[in-house]
């Protein structure tokens, strides 16, 4: 997990072989996996200065999710 300065996401995972993006947001400790998320969504939200709003531009609703 990589913790990010944002105050609305705590931390992200991405896996490349499988192109999940776990996202662990300030509001809870629950763990939210969205599928199917290419590389450059994922290196767009690491960049990103603002991650929640590049988060809902770019993934949330746009890709299936499981908690």
């Amino acid at each position: 997990m990589q913790y990010v300065n944002s105050s609305a996401i705590h931390g992200i995972n991405w896996n490349a072989q499988t192109l999940n993006l776990d996202v662990i947001f300030t509001s809870g400790p629950r763990v939210y996996t969205y599928y199917d998320v290419p590389r450059w969504k994922y290196e767009g939200l690491l960049g990103a200065s603002s991650k929640g709003s590049y988060f809902n531009i770019h993934i949330r609703d746009q890709h299936r999710v499981s908690w």
